[in-house]
Order: C-alpha cells, then sequence, then structure tokens
C-alpha cells in the first residue's frame, strides 16, 4: 500500500502539466482560493471572501493584497501552478476573461505572465489593463496569442515551445511586461477566471467582424486590439481620462519618436474586430475623434490590405490634425473615389473590400501603407463605422440647402476632390486665407500639359447634390485666390443624374494673379448658365437634381477643365439667393461680348448695359489698360501689341478677345 501511495504521489506532477481546458473557470464558490497563492513567505495570504462579489450578496471572490515597500507583500503578484498549466495551444485557449474590481486606492496595470518547463521560456502580456479605483466589478479579457504577448526572456525560445507546456500562470500589476509585480500598496478582487476561445463573442483574428456602427470608444480599459506590434518600445496604451466626452472618459494614445527604428513612424493597426467584409456591411465612411497631443501637425490616413498584400488601398487625400486644437472629429469616406490603389497589381477596390485583413491608422504625406517618420503624439476615441444614413455627406441622397457653406475649417478638403488617378490632390492649408492667419482654405493645383493633372478643374458629389429649385438657390458665392502666374477663367459646371444633363456658367470669372483674395460670385439661372449637351434637357431637370458640381478654368462653356499651370486657392462657397448678397448684386451677367474679334484697332462691346468699368489684361495678368465706358463708344486698343487679351466688365463678366 505504501508503495502504491509514493508512486501515485510521484505522478500527480505529470499529471497537472495537462491540466488546462477550454472553459475552465474559477469561480471561488468552493470556499478556496483555487491554488492562487502569493508563496510561502507572504504574510498577507490571498482571501476568499465570501460575499459582495460580481452576481451579488451571496457571490464569493478571490481578494489579493500588496503593502507597497519592500519585503515578501511588497507586489501585486499572484500565481497559480496546478490546474492552469498544460498545453494552451493544444487546448484551443485564445483569451483570459475575468471579473476583477480595485478595492484599493491606485490604479492597477494589470497583465498576465506565462513560464514553461523553464525559465528561458517566459512571455507577459504586451499592454496591460488599468483597473481604476471606485468603479466597482467590471470584466477584463487578455487575447493569449503571439502578437500580444511579450518575451521576457533573452534565451530566444519562441512562444509555442512556452504555451505548448505551461508550468506558472501569474497575474500581476507592472507598467512594462514583466515577471515580476511592481510594488504597490493594493487590494484586488477577482473572480471568474476563465479559458476562451474565439467562439465565445470575443474579438476573432480569423472570421470577418466588421459592422455597421462598430465602434471603439475604449471604455473596456484596454487598447481594443489595436497594436504597432511586437517590436515597439512605446506601445499603444489606453488613457483613462481627458476624453472627448469630458474627465472620465478614456481614448487611445499611439506615439512615435522619429528617427530610425521599430517606433519611428506613426502607425498603428487592428487586424481583429475590424476585419470583413466592408461592402456587404455598408460601410461608407469611417469617423473618429482625434487630438494631437505632439508639437507637430499630422497627416492622417486610412489604409487597408485585402488577403494579400497585392489588395491595398489608402486615403487619396489626408486629413490634417494640428497641435493644439484639442479634440475633433473627423471623418473618411470610404468608397472607390476617395481611396488610392497603393499597389501595382492592378487588383480593384471590390477585392479588397470585400475582405478587409488590416485596417491601419497612419500619418503620412502620400498615399502608404508605411507610416512617415515623425516625434508625434495621437490621441484617437470613438473609431466608428458608419453609412450614408448616420448624418454625414451623402453620395446618394439631396444635401443642397441655402446658406450651405465649405469654409475648409475642418481642416478637410470638404469632398471637394480631383478623382483617385490626380498624383498633385486637393489640399486644406492651414494658414493665410482670407480671414487671416488661422483661416484654412482649399488648394486646387494643376500642371498643365497632358495627364491626370494637366487640366484646373475640381469637384463635388457629396454635400453639394440635390435640388437648387427647392432650396432657392439663385447664386453661389466663394472666395478665390490665384497663386500661379496664369490668368484662371473660373467657371462653375453642374451634372443631372445623367452626362446628357449638364449645363455651365455662359460666361467666366477671370481671377488674376498677384491680385490676393476676392470674392466672386456665379448667378445659378437659366439665363446665366449653357446647356452643354446636345439632348435638348432642360434646366429644371438638370437642377431639379444636381449630382455633381465642379469649379474649372475654361474659356469656353464646358464639362472638362483646360490644361493650365495653375494654383487655385478657394474658401467659403456658399450658396446664396438675393437676399444673402456679400457683394453688391446689381446685375451679375450682362451676356456681354465684343466685335470684331480679333480686331487691330477698336473693339465694340455688345450687351444689356449702359456705363460700365472696364479692365484689360494680357495673357500673363498683368492690367494693361483700365477705364470707363459704354455700349456706344468703342474700345481703342490700337495701342496693345498683337497677343491674347482679357476684357473683364465690372466684377462678374469676362471674355476673352485678340488683338491683331
Amino acid at each position: 500500500m505504501k508503495f502504491f501511495i509514493c508512486i501515485t504521489l510521484l505522478l500527480l506532477p505529470l499529471f497537472a502539466l495537462s491540466q488546462i481546458t477550454l472553459n475552465q473557470t474559477d469561480d471561488f464558490e468552493d470556499y478556496t482560493t483555487k491554488n492562487w497563492t502569493k508563496g510561502n513567505n507572504s504574510t498577507i495570504p490571498n482571501q476568499n471572501i465570501l460575499t459582495d462579489g460580481p452576481n451579488g450578496t451571496d457571490d464569493k471572490f478571490l481578494r489579493v493584497q500588496s503593502n507597497g515597500g519592500n519585503g515578501s507583500d511588497s507586489k501585486l503578484v499572484t500565481f497559480n501552478n496546478a490546474q492552469w498549466q498544460g498545453d494552451y495551444n493544444a487546448a484551443g485557449v485564445t483569451y483570459i476573461s475575468m471579473d476583477v474590481r480595485n478595492s484599493g486606492s491606485e490604479t492597477l496595470f494589470l497583465r498576465l505572465a506565462f513560464e514553461g518547463f523553464s525559465t528561458s521560456r517566459r512571455f507577459s502580456s504586451t499592454n496591460p489593463i488599468a483597473v481604476i479605483p471606485g468603479q466597482g466589478w467590471q470584466t477584463i479579457v487578455f487575447p493569449i496569442d503571439e502578437n500580444s504577448l511579450t518575451n521576457i526572456t533573452t534565451s530566444g525560445l519562441g512562444y509555442n515551445s512556452t504555451f505548448n507546456d505551461v508550468r506558472e500562470f501569474r497575474i500581476l500589476h507592472n507598467d512594462a511586461p514583466s515577471w515580476e509585480g511592481d510594488p504597490i500598496e493594493a487590494i484586488l478582487d477577482i473572480d471568474n477566471i476563465t479559458a476562451r476561445n474565439d467562439d465565445m463573442g470575443l474579438a476573432d483574428t480569423g472570421e470577418p467582424k466588421i459592422a455597421l456602427s462598430l465602434i471603439d470608444d475604449f471604455e473596456g480599459v484596454t487598447t481594443e486590439n489595436w497594436t504597432k506590434g511586437n517590436n515597439s518600445t512605446v506601445p499603444n496604451q489606453n488613457i483613462l481620462t481627458d476624453g472627448p466626452n469630458g474627465s472620465d472618459d478614456n481614448f487611445l494614445r499611439v506615439q512615435s519618436n522619429g528617427g530610425s527604428g521599430s517606433d519611428s513612424k506613426l502607425v498603428t493597426f487592428n487586424n481583429a474586430q475590424w476585419q470583413g467584409d466592408y461592402n456587404a456591411a455598408g460601410v461608407t465612411y469611417i469617423a473618429m475623434d482625434v487630438r494631437n497631443s505632439g508639437s507637430e501637425t499630422l497627416y492622417l490616413r486610412l489604409a487597408f490590405e485585402g488577403f494579400s498584400t497585392s489588395r491595398r488601398y489608402s486615403s487619396t487625400n489626408p486629413i490634417a490634425v494640428i497641435p493644439g486644437q484639442g479634440w475633433q472629429t473627423i471623418v473618411f469616406p470610404i468608397d472607390e473615389n476617395s481611396l488610392t490603389n497603393i499597389t501595382t497589381s492592378g487588383l480593384g477596390y471590390n477585392s479588397t473590400f470585400d475582405d478587409v485583413r488590416e485596417f491601419r491608422v497612419l500619418h503620412n504625406d502620400a498615399p502608404s501603407w508605411e507610416g512617415d517618420p515623425i516625434e508625434a503624439i495621437l490621441d484617437i476615441d470613438n473609431i466608428t463605422a458608419r453609412n450614408d444614413d448616420m448624418g454625414l455627406a451623402d453620395t446618394g441622397e439631396p444635401k443642397i440647402a441655402l446658406s450651405l457653406i465649405d469654409d475648409f475649417e475642418g481642416v478637410t478638403t470638404e469632398n471637394w476632390t480631383k478623382g483617385s488617378n490626380s498624383t498633385v490632390p486637393n489640399q486644406n492649408i492651414l494658414t493665410d486665407g482670407p480671414n487671416g492667419t488661422d483661416d484654412n482654405f482649399l488648394r486646387v493645383q494643376s500642371n498643365g500639359g497632358s495627364g491626370s493633372d494637366s487640366k484646373l478643374v475640381t469637384f463635388n458629389n457629396a454635400q453639394w447634390q440635390g435640388d437648387y429649385n427647392a432650396a432657392g438657390v439663385t447664386y453661389i458665392s466663394m472666395d478665390v485666390r490665384n497663386s500661379g502666374s496664369s490668368i484662371i477663367l473660373l467657371r462653375l459646371t453642374f451634372e443631372g443624374f445623367s452626362t446628357s444633363r449638364r449645363f455651365s456658367s455662359t460666361n467666366p470669372i477671370a481671377v488674376i494673379p498677384g491680385q490676393g483674395w476676392q470674392t466672386i460670385v456665379f448667378p445659378i439661372d437659366e439665363n446665366s448658365l449653357t446647356n452643354i449637351t446636345t439632348s435638348g434637357l432642360g434646366y429644371n431637370s438638370t437642377f431639379d437634381d444636381v449630382r455633381e458640381f465642379r469649379i474649372l478654368h475654361n474659356d469656353t462653356p464646358n464639362w472638362e477643365g483646360d490644361p493650365i499651370d495653375a494654383v487655385l486657392d478657394i474658401d467659403n462657397i456658399q450658396a446664396r439667393n438675393e437676399t444673402l448678397s456679400v457683394v453688391h448684386i446689381e446685375t451679375p451677367t450682362q451676356n456681354i461680348n465684343v466685335y470684331p474679334n480679333p480686331s487691330a484697332d477698336f473693339i465694340q462691346v455688345n450687351g444689356n448695359l449702359e456705363a460700365f468699368e472696364y479692365s484689360i489684361y494680357d495673357i500673363s495678368g498683368k492690367l494693361v489698360l483700365r477705364g470707363k465706358s459704354n455700349n456706344q463708344t468703342p474700345l481703342d486698343i490700337s495701342n496693345l501689341t498683337k497677343g491674347t487679351y482679357f476684357l473683364t466688365i465690372g466684377a462678374y463678366d469676362t471674355v476673352k478677345f485678340l488683338k491683331e
């Protein structure tokens, strides 16, 4: 009998090695500490508390205490080397959840730590979960995978060699991945420690998770699977206070240190709950609250990867986030026109967004998969998957309204774009607008010649869509500045619900280089716009349902811009009527023309006007003649040299003519 007992005792440690099982739970209802201990030297051993657990009066839980300072109980750490031993990989354990309560007065930064069959096999949670005093019971979840745990030895032995044979499991407080706890005076209450896997309602790194209205608000005191990878020495943090909703609002902090190395670039990624079919989910926008807590301007973009590196897209236009401006809500459109294919594979938009595998938020001044090196601190909260029906720009329903204004103070391009092929995308310029130093504006550039950026044209098919007639829009005004060297002949152009419904401004407005900001006004009525199709479909059939609004340079009414090397600055684009004048609107267009054209000596101005002021500019934008006249008196141009000129009548009408 004694021999049998000895053999049994010898075999007990071997049986312990395979104790771990999926769904096992320590609920402490048996009045014990479930083999959770602090070691023989502790003078404040763990306790089973008989009441006031997370499930109420009769619910028992485990209490772990530490007294700070030094000595055996100075550090908050408890361990188990009995039923939590074994092969975690074979058991399918991918998460460990528990209910916790901080009954002390100091914030705890909890981590898990695991040891294999020797001290050279140790891993600890990369990101801690903060447990705040006075917040009562909460459920926290630690992922158990190679991306979420840090090797805290220098042996080089890998993840699998540890988790195929775990010998000890620890719960501890430390602000860095560690095997030891940090000294702290603390009281931690724990209940329902559970071994879980992907199929139990937690983040799943292998299956689609994206859903409309998905939101990461970071109130779970975790980083919500947003990471910078295993090599980061400045990991993402869950900050416990001072989010966009006030003192008790948690948020995510992402930092980079510039220079070179793993943390040089500002980039964070998620390959868990943000995976999946964005098209099927109906995601057309991603909104987030952001704050720049560093000193350098950030140019934020989103980037997405499908099931291979040959399927990558990045935001065409960045959103600038300025230091010192506090929290702001920014919105990125998710559609083929707003994202750039950053691979050369030729694989399309749908093949990526039918099956997104990774979602990134990064800083880069060009569409990219990687961040740019920068020393920066970015705070993020309330990352939300949205669609057109959630109060953002709607590409399918009317949005136009009287007094609609794009002032570009949101530090975006306000949906004004040049299309996905542009290599000189529109920019939100942060200073030197018409209202002074801190006034933002939109910059549109073209480079002449040929190619996608040869013509000066920008368009909007979001908030400027809709029924202009019902909205009462009779004028569109804007502040403009020509920051290039060529005269720009601006027109507005509109398309209804098909290409057979297009109208363009009959008369352009000349914007002269070097004249600074000026307010210009385009009338929106049947007399001031030219039908540029041959369909015969009328004005009302277009303006009852506008689908696209363009601003472009062309010396004739047209849907396309003319090639020109130009820099046009725009601000305060506004839908107006006669009662909302920003300038004195007498008769904004006179439908003028000049004849003969070309001419060697005189030109006659023809139009519904009597006395008028005029200016004549040469092709470079230089003022060469100015005066007053009337429609009975020819203008003498005999002293001008041969070439192309622009005649401007008042503030509105410009006509090009040739001097022979």
